[in-house]
């Protein structure tokens, strides 16, 4: 468009400029000299609407930039209010359902974005928040020296205080959680009755934020499978050298059953 506008600049000021010779009792051969006046003016309309197509479309694409970074910072603020949240590693319902509200509803602010930058800041602030709610939800294995890490129990998403004994089964964390509440209770206008204590966490939940850490491993355009493995001889200088070891070790060999094996054998 802008080279539009340009040309038809052009072919306005050289109408002009015919014109006002002619005015002066110039000729110019080849020309006609009864429209000029009506192209330079034509000319110039053209490229005030072009003008203000353009501006039009410049101040469109700068109010969705601005669109973008005000949703950009709203997801950032929502991302952190959801792992402050769950922080502590507690397991109240309550807090579980506004975490899963709070991260489905930044997900959905994020589907909005349309500059491609931003698009990408989303995507960065994304994988952040998984992967600091991966390494959150587990915990230490009994072996330390065999295992890194385990997976919450389910004892734990039936919101029972002590589910780290593991000497309670999930049975008994469900029973546990549903407390006997076969109690009679008058009504009248000076007492209230009590709400039954639900511990247990809300399903959906559990499987949006689940869902959530898990899409990682789900990523379609994953920017690591772009990724070339380096093949040969290690390297032998600077910072280098151990990982160029391990790849080139970790190329050529296997473990099986404990044993040490060459990976074309």
């Amino acid at each position: 468009m802008k080279t539009g506008i340009i040309l038809l600049a052009i072919v306005a000021l050289i109408s002009l400029i015919a014109a006002l010779l002619v005015t002066l009792g110039v000729s110019i051969p080849c020309i006609e000299t009864d429209t000029l006046p009506a192209v330079a003016i034509s000319s110039g309309v053209l490229i005030a609407t072009l003008t203000f197509v353009r501006e039009r479309k410049k101040q469109e694409t700068e109010s969705e930039l601005k669109k973008d970074e005000i949703n950009i910072e709203v997801i950032a603020n929502s991302f952190d209010e959801v792992y402050n949240l769950l922080e502590d590693m507690n397991n109240s319902r309550v807090i579980w359902i506004r975490v899963a509200r709070v991260l489905l509803w930044a997900i959905e602010l994020g589907e909005t974005i349309t500059n491609e930058a931003m698009k990408k800041s989303y995507e960065l602030q994304k994988e952040r928040l998984r992967t600091r709610l991966y390494f959150l939800m587990q915990r230490k294995p009994e072996n330390n020296e065999q295992y890194d890490s385990e997976s919450l129990p389910g004892q734990f998403f039936y919101g029972i205080p002590n589910w780290e004994d593991r000497s309670i089964t999930i049975d008994e964390a469900a029973i546990a959680s549903h407390p006997d509440i076969a109690q009679a209770h008058r009504v009248n206008f000076s007492t209230v009755v009590p709400s039954p204590k639900a511990s247990e966490l809300d399903v959906s939940s559990v499987v949006a934020i689940f869902d959530f850490i898990r899409e990682s491993d789900l990523l379609e355009n994953d920017p690591l499978e772009g990724v070339k493995v380096w093949e040969g001889e290690p390297a032998s200088f600077d910072i280098f050298q151990g990982p160029a070891n391990y790849v080139a070790h970790k190329n050529r060999y296997r473990v099986v059953n404990g044993e040490l094996k060459e990976k074309n054998s």
